[in-house]
């Protein structure tokens, strides 16, 4: 039995807040209906809002909630809108509450994270598709090149078809002390 599509975009949407709090140094907000955190600085990466579940009553309160939030901080924070990220018009939303859709601020550079297809559709140009379509929307964004972290085995052989070249490899190491061990 293979991980079901609810299971792959959970992790797809919540991947970017693995973060754990760090009092003082990164809190989360714990806005209901979200997923997010604040650090002591000021940059839009590291304060960062994303899988939403709001709904249409109170989606406009809950962003201008996190915007004077942040604003009367004046830090700069980021919102992810992922594909279960509600209500279906957040995007507009953030856009009218005064948010940019951005790429990589000051460069023509889009990063390309968190894409999965569901083992019984690999093989079909489900990923390809997918992936293609996200580089024509970035270029017209205005994007002149794409970033992608690909696994080797699977991903990377498509994206090299698409025309990405492996510039280098990244590999994750962890220390855990022996009553945290991962199963």
């Amino acid at each position: 039995m293979g991980i079901g599509e609810d299971t792959l975009l959970d992790a797809i949407e919540t991947s970017l807040f693995l973060l754990p709090e760090l009092p003082g140094r990164v809190d989360w907000l714990s806005v209901p209906g979200m997923r997010d955190r604040i650090t002591a600085g000021s940059d839009f990466f590291a304060n960062l809002v994303g899988a939403a579940t709001l709904d249409a009553q109170n989606a406009d309160e809950t962003i201008r909630q996190v915007y004077d939030l942040f604003a009367g901080q004046n830090k700069e924070f980021g919102w992810i809108v992922g594909p279960r990220s509600t209500p279906a018009d957040l995007a507009g939303r953030l856009q009218g509450a005064g948010l940019e859709k951005i790429v990589i601020p000051h460069q023509p550079i889009v990063v390309l994270f968190c894409a999965a297809t569901l083992e019984a559709y690999r093989g079909q140009g489900v990923y390809t598709s997918l992936v293609a379509r996200r580089l024509a929307d970035a270029h017209s964004d205005g994007a002149q090149a794409a970033v992608i972290q690909a696994v080797r085995t699977t991903s990377a052989p498509i994206c090299q078809k698409l025309g990405f070249v492996e510039m280098c490899g990244l590999e994750w190491y962890a220390w855990f002390p022996e009553e945290t061990v991962p199963a």
